[in-house]
């Protein structure tokens, strides 16, 4: 999506398709909204881990949110809630970092996250 001078906006649509389509906006509040919602994924957005500090153990944003949030002793229910995702998204999470720790359960996470300076 490309917002010009915040009156038009054009946004592809059949991307990666081999006939490549796109649709012109001028009309104003359409625009408007479009920056807006813009503006909030912007506001929200994280830096993409680089593939090096995930090869050095640092974690990722969201596996550095979720070790904090557990070290704080809330609940997959709470984290869940101040992330913006579903419960069973949230164990699936804490359940893969747990795995990339390599830790049987979650107080081996901690401590293993503690140690590795995740806290």
């Amino acid at each position: 999506m490309l917002i010009l001078d915040h009156q038009v906006a054009l946004i592809v649509a059949d991307q990666g398709q081999p006939t490549q389509r796109a649709v012109l906006l001028s009309e104003e509040v359409v625009v408007s909204f479009l920056l807006g919602l813009f503006e909030i994924f912007w506001h929200n957005a994280s830096p993409c881990p680089s593939t090096s500090d995930f090869a050095r153990g640092h974690p990722s944003p969201l596996e550095a949110s979720l070790v904090r949030w557990l070290a704080e002793g809330h609940k997959d229910e709470s984290i869940a809630r101040h992330l913006g995702m579903s419960v069973r998204t949230c164990r699936r999470h804490v359940a893969n970092v747990m795995k990339r720790l390599e830790a049987a359960s979650r107080f081996e996470a901690g401590v293993k996250a503690a140690r590795r300076g995740w806290l």
